[in-house]
């Protein structure tokens, strides 16, 4: 249409769709740009000039059409509801809608998110095709439209959502993956050009785009719930979104379309798609699931997507795929008009032939149907030649460089600040050898908390003339917080979100924060994209310090001592001050919020002439007082709040100089100014509690808010702690008062409040007037103005002081406190292919959740499926929360699990406790509502994972998180019946279907078939028993091993883990802070006896190195060693010590070089890390490397620090790999290691949880390819240790350790087990053979080239090295010392 700019989507379809609309719009872009490269005459400048003004035309009429719809763009911010959603198509003459809201799929995410990807492309090309800043305001608000993709369920570019057609929304990859690539392409980007300035640029928060990327990560290949893949995910991982980082994921995804989806003539969108195929019923919408079926083996054929595949090889540089595929096209193209070749829609099986097709898929000749041509498949086709015939090049179409995003980014140093609150706090830091500052010491820095950061960004886009409020206040990610801002022309630096202690309770436990902190500092290491270091502002604040506010709580102290060794949770780290990383970190510069653009507003204070004295302090500009409540204030309620804040920030938060003056002021001057400047700094504390800024007095550091705040004169407690255990309901022991009417008498209720000396009778009181008069309800205590709300935010303060977890839990229930991420929690767990239930079995009451929600309808669902039971309401919140954690980290622990059910969860966990407590269902809720957020963490870590468990009260009385001990431990208190009573409800937890609800009086601990170390016990047992039957022992000198002594093992770890290490082998777990800083806990049980079964692993590799030196053998086995994920201070991955390293050190003491090869599936970070900075020590890791996985660490990259560099070789590999493909990678990069480093001993770990069968499920080895890789190592005859290692598959773990015995002695081993004590775990086969599975080989050929190939340049970094040609024979071996606990 002249008038509108639209493209109608074909002759009999007169409706412009956004999707074809763009892709058209391209075509002529594309055009564009080659008549102005290759123009030689003024006409074809000319022509050129006229198709980027039709362009700008075209794309203008898209974007009249969406302005006319701006009020559900700003609806849509906070609902995210279909109903309140861009249309997907306008009327052609009109940009007005063509039906109503519930009349089409409207909600299409990716069709928006594809227009604003091209607008930034055409932009940066040079186009002009925003004019003012209204539009800019309107793309701004689009981005706020399309950046919560990852966690909105939308009908997809199929508009049909759900596969069977019935208006299901779900999560699509399609869409999360455009919008990702298109917040990408928008970030800065200046919409006028180069004529622009900051008010033209439009502004994209990091952490969306990175949410994104992680759930289109987990959802890769599949396409959605519905559909396993979708062709349609070429646009996502190729041009033009370019969205995948991972190469191989992408390879991935494109293999399984290619070898699912291709046909004859095109691609099906997904599998048994019924559109436009014979079988459908064109009287009927939607199908149900069992029908499907009918369309398998004749979906239709679209040959659009081989134009997809035409352009990804262009852009991939595979001149092979373009040629076959552009033959391919040219072959089932239809000539139209003028003969021009024509993309046809689909190609359609002819009905007469159907069960032909059937039968023999693929065979019958099809024919074309629907739009000729598809605008969006010919406009590809067009680009796709423009491109081939060399008219343009990839960059001209792609200006923005998103073709690279494959290519590795540089490893990251995240940059941490510690900051102290008060001085105090630095005093102590200090004390601890911390070289701090206070957030007053690092001026001109301004320190500011993340939620104001949010009221920044919220300013975006805000434009009052178009209805348009900017973006929602939401909270703000790790990656906002770890940048220098430049506002109002000062440097800001903002906190993590997650220390914000009043918006959610979590952050009261000072566990949960240090775990939040290694966590941020993990997915900073690994999400960063910046120009720039990370820089995370960490302060230190009264809640982070012991009771008495003497000392460091432990779980901080042992964090911050980590910090400064440069190492953690996965992170490389520099901690230092903050002046000191303003060179080297990443800035932003919020040109929006700049005076000239807002100009500053000042908010009037008065004040009165009574007022108490105050001091004016000249070194700071500050002030103290006292009785700080007598001044009032009158608020500008037109003002701009955030502004006011910042201006008077700005003006008041700055040291400054005493004027000097020829003349003394007097005493009421000097009053004068000290009573303005107090009222300054009053009213600038007042402005951040409008802000909800909790912790005033660290982000406006003065004295005078050190003073404590003037009480609601609720009484302070003056019971004991054991006396405050919560109680869930309303206590009986209240006497309501009542009224002459026999009513309850709530004034006398609230003066009860004056002399109730119980924190747990106030908390019964004030719930009471909650239920019944509403938070905002005015009790009148000591005046009028003392809402509900005001005495429970006072009565939450004082018990979250004390740690009164039941009562923190109850009071937020009522300040309606909730998770600011559980919406993101919830899209996390449900991009897993994931469903989640919310509420107590069974249904009607259990509530399912298949698609993410809004956070309001996500919070009422679970009010409604609560009941209103303050127990499962917050409890619901803090496990989604934990579940999504987990399922980030730890995967694995899912693999069983499509339905996560919540309220069985809860209902679990509340059975441990009443069995192991020998309590009522009612105590266990109690205690349950009563234990800290780590520790429910911990217990619902411990449930997942299927380790047993035990419960047990503490007889110490420090705080109530510490009433209740958890801890993992051998059988207790359960008999045999409660036994298959826990562990029935326990795998009702893994069950898709409706299942009954148990009461919580069952049994307590949760068992697996052995727990460790008795798993580990049975293990060695059941090797040892194996070779035995053999006959190998025969072959070679059984050793008997001693205890490695604490001195041995101080060569390697400190005194203070080993003593405590000790101390828990002696007495168990004594619930001491430290045991967790050690790393005692989740997989790391701190058990009794641990420490002595510890010292006989060490002792054992120690006395197997010490044969070595002495002479006795050759070879020296303890196939219970090889605990390589142990550190210096730390238990990690069933690890207590690193007898590897312990091995390692004692063979240094005779030879100079000592290779250490390890080749399970999990990476030897532990002895990587000890010899990470040395060249005496080579380390090799081949093992499983992928997001999330343990450890997280041994990237290709990682070769070693200092001295040590190129000295650690890591082979990071995918699942799936075989023996074969395996062996090859062995043998090549040991052969450049050895002709490298010419080692004198070698030390090898042979972890058997790389075998088919292990319930890892990565790699598919058998004990055959592993053997290869021991005889090569073997070939060099040199001393050398065996360890064992990983290993979850007992049985398969010992038939690999016995052949590899075999292996080392020359022996060859019968087929079929031998009669022997464990016999019958060997079933039903019985044979010592491995066979693999029909898993698939994630890793590529090309990739494991480029593994090599890196590893061989490394290598040639330390080219200093002789090659020697050794060979072996087994018969040369004449001493083999098998050393076995």
């Amino acid at each position: 249409d002249p008038v509108t700019g639209l493209l109608p989507a074909s002759e009999e379809q007169r409706d412009a769709w956004v999707r074809d609309n763009v892709y058209s719009i391209v075509s002529v872009w594309a055009l564009g740009l080659a008549y102005r490269k290759n123009a030689d005459r003024d006409e074809d400048k000319a022509k050129a000039y006229e198709l980027e003004q039709s362009v700008v035309k075209l794309m203008r009429g898209l974007l009249q059409c969406m302005m006319r719809q701006l009020d559900k763009v700003e609806k849509f911010k906070y609902s995210q509801s279909p109903m309140d959603s861009l249309h997907a198509k306008y009327n052609l003459h009109t940009c007005a809608t063509v039906v109503g809201d519930d009349q089409w799929g409207h909600l299409q995410v990716d069709a928006t998110s594809l227009y604003l990807l091209y607008l930034a492309q055409m932009t940066a090309s040079g186009l002009h095709i925003i004019y003012t800043r209204d539009e800019v305001d309107i793309i701004q608000n689009l981005i706020f439209y399309i950046e919560a993709a990852y966690k909105v369920a939308d009908y997809g570019m199929w508009e049909r959502g759900d596969k069977t057609n019935q208006g299901i929304p779900e999560l699509n990859a399609s869409s999360v993956g455009l919008a990702k690539a298109a917040l990408e392409a928008l970030d800065e980007l200046d919409l006028f050009g180069a004529n622009g300035g900051p008010g033209s640029v439009v502004h994209v928060l990091p952490d969306e785009v990175q949410h994104c990327q992680s759930i289109l990560h987990s959802m890769l290949p599949r396409a959605s719930t519905s559909k396993e893949v979708d062709a349609g995910l070429l646009s996502v991982i190729s041009y033009p979104a370019f969205a995948v980082e991972d190469i191989q994921l992408v390879n991935i995804t494109k293999e399984e379309i290619i070898s699912k989806l291709q046909g004859r003539y095109g691609c099906c969108r997904f599998l048994r798609d019924g559109h436009k195929t014979p079988k459908e019923d064109p009287h009927r919408l939607y199908y149900e699931p069992a029908e499907l079926k009918l369309f398998e083996n004749i979906e239709c054929e679209w040959p659009l997507f081989w134009t997809y595949l035409i352009l990804d090889g262009i852009f991939i540089n595979s001149p092979e795929q373009v040629q076959e595929y552009r033959e391919a096209l040219e072959g089932i193209m239809i000539k139209g008009k003028n003969g021009v070749r024509l993309v046809p829609e689909l190609y359609s099986v002819p009905p007469d032939r159907v069960e032909e097709e059937y039968s023999n898929p693929h065979t019958v000749d099809r024919i074309p149907m629907g739009k000729l041509p598809l605008m969006w498949g010919q406009s590809l086709y067009i680009i796709g030649n423009l491109l081939a015939e060399g008219f343009l090049a990839p960059g001209e179409i792609d200006p923005l460089s998103r073709r690279f995003s494959t290519i590795p980014k540089p490893d990251v140093v995240v940059q941490v600040s510690i900051l102290a609150e008060t001085e105090e706090i630095k005093a102590i830091l200090q004390k601890h050898g911390f070289n701090v500052e206070t957030v007053a010491d690092v001026y001109p820095i301004r320190v500011q908390p993340a939620r104001i950061l949010s009221h920044i960004y919220a300013r975006l886009g805000r434009n009052r003339r178009l209805g348009l409020t900017g973006r929602p206040c939401r909270r703000m990610g790790v990656l906002g917080t770890s940048k220098f801002y430049i506002i109002c022309n000062s440097i800001f630096t903002f906190t993590p979100q997650f220390i914000d202690q009043q918006q959610f309770y979590l952050a009261l436990d000072n566990r949960i924060i240090v775990e939040m902190l290694r966590t941020d500092l993990s997915y900073l290491c690994s999400r960063w994209r910046m120009t720039g270091r990370p820089t995370v502002t960490f302060p230190i604040s009264q809640t982070m310090l012991t009771e008495n506010q003497l000392d460091l709580d432990p779980p901080v102290l042992a964090t911050l001592r980590k910090l400064q060794d440069g190492y953690y949770g996965g992170a490389r780290i520099q901690t230092g001050k903050l002046s000191e990383f303003l060179t080297t970190s990443c800035f932003a510069h919020l040109s929006f919020m700049d005076p000239k653009q807002h100009g500053k507003q000042f908010h009037s204070s008065v004040y009165s002439d009574d007022d108490e004295d105050v001091i004016v302090r000249p070194s700071t500009g500050l002030c103290s007082a006292e009785g700080l409540h007598a001044f009032h204030f009158a608020d500008d309620e037109e003002g701009d709040d955030l502004t006011a804040y910042l201006d008077q920030l700005l003006e008041s938060g700055a040291p400054r100089p005493s004027p000097v003056t020829d003349k003394p002021r007097g005493g009421l001057g000097l009053f004068r100014s000290a009573a303005h400047q107090t009222l300054d700094m009053v009213s600038l504390m007042k402005k951040a509690k409008g802000l909800n800024v909790q912790n005033v007095q660290m982000y406006i550091p003065s004295k005078l808010f050190r003073a404590r705040h003037p009480s609601l004169h609720l009484l302070e407690s003056t019971l004991p702690q054991d006396c405050q255990a919560p109680r869930m309901a309303v206590s009986s022991e209240i006497d309501l008062p009542k009224d002459s009417s026999g009513q309850t008498d709530y004034r006398a209720l609230v003066e009860q409040l004056k002399t109730c000396p119980c924190f747990q009778d106030q908390a019964d009181i004030l719930y009471i007037l909650f239920k019944n008069k509403g938070l905002d309800w005015d009790t009148e205590l000591h005046g009028v103005g003392t809402t509900v709300k005001d005495l429970l935010t006072e009565l939450y303060n004082k018990v979250g002081a004390i740690r009164q977890w039941g009562l923190i839990r109850m009071i937020s229930f009522m300040l309606k406190k909730k998770v600011e991420a559980l919406d993101e929690a919830c899209s996390d767990l449900l991009a897993h292919q994931k469903h989640l239930t919310v509420g107590l079995p069974p249904e009607p009451r259990e509530k399912t959740i298949a698609a993410p929600l809004p956070p309001d309808e996500l919070t009422k669902l679970i009010d409604e499926a609560s009941d209103n039971n303050i127990t499962i309401a917050m409890l619901t919140q803090e496990i989604m929360m934990y579940l999504a954690m987990n399922i980030k980290s730890q995967p694995s622990l899912f693999s069983e699990m499509f339905r996560l059910r919540i309220g069985l969860i809860i209902q679990v966990m509340a059975t441990e406790l009443a069995q192991s407590l020998n309590c009522s269902g009612e105590e266990a809720t109690e205690s349950l509502m009563s234990l800290s957020p780590s520790e429910l963490k911990n217990l619902l870590h411990h449930i997942l994972s299927g380790k047993e468990i035990g419960v047990e009260r503490s007889v110490r009385s420090v705080d109530a998180s510490q009433a209740i001990s958890i801890r993992e431990v051998g059988n207790v208190g359960a008999t045999k019946s409660e036994r298959a009573g826990i562990s029935k409800l326990k795998s009702d937890m893994k069950q898709v279907g409706t299942l009954h609800c148990l009461s919580s009086g069952g049994s307590s601990t949760w068992r697996r078939s052995s727990t460790w170390p008795t798993t580990c016990s049975t293990k060695i047992s059941m090797v040892h028993s194996l070779i035995e039957a053999y006959g190998l022992l025969k072959h070679m000198r059984v050793v008997k091993p001693r205890f490695a002594t604490m001195e041995e093992m101080a060569a390697f770890h400190t005194d203070s883990y080993l003593e405590h290490l000790h101390k828990i082998g002696e007495e168990g777990d004594d619930d001491e802070p430290e045991t967790v800083e050690f790393g005692l806990g989740y997989d790391c049980p701190a058990t009794e006896g641990i420490f002595d079964y510890a010292a006989a692993v060490g002792g054992a590799t120690l006395t197997a190195a010490q044969c070595l030196l002495d002479g006795l053998c050759k070879v020296a086995i303890n196939w219970a060693g090889g605990w390589h994920h142990a550190k210096k201070d730390e238990a990690s991955g069933f690890c207590y010590i690193n007898d590897a390293v312990l091995g390692i050190l004692r063979l240094r003491q005779k030879y100079e070089r000592v290779l250490y090869v390890d080749v399970d599936l999990h990476h030897g970070d532990g002895v990587e890390d000890a010899f990470s900075f040395t060249s005496k020590v080579m380390t090799v890791s081949i093992h499983k490397f992928s997001p999330g996985f343990f450890p997280g660490t041994g990237d290709l990259c990682d070769t070693g620090l200092g001295k040590g560099r190129w000295y650690a070789v890591n082979v990071p590999l995918q699942d799936g790999i075989q023996d074969d493909k395996y062996y090859q990678v062995f043998r090549s990069v040991l052969q450049e290691v050895h002709a490298m480093f010419n080692p004198e001993a070698v030390v090898l770990q042979l972890g058997a949880d790389t075998m088919a069968g292990d319930p890892m499920c990565s790699f598919n080895m058998t004990p055959v390819g592993v053997g290869k890789c021991v005889r090569y190592v073997l070939e060099w005859e040199l001393p050398t240790i065996i360890l064992g290692g990983g290993g979850y598959n007992l049985a398969n773990t010992a038939r690999c350790w016995t052949y590899l015995t075999g292996t080392v002695l020359g022996q060859t081993l019968s087929s079929e087990i031998p009669d022997h004590e464990y016999f019958t775990e060997y079933g039903p086969d019985y044979v010592l053979e491995i066979s693999p599975s029909c898993r698939p080989d994630r890793n590529e050929p090309q990739q494991l080239e480029h593994i090599i190939n890196t590893i061989k340049g490394n290598n040639n970094n330390n080219n200093n090295a002789d090659i020697s040609t050794v060979s072996f024979n087994p018969q040369r071996v004449s001493k083999v010392t098998d050393i076995i606990i």
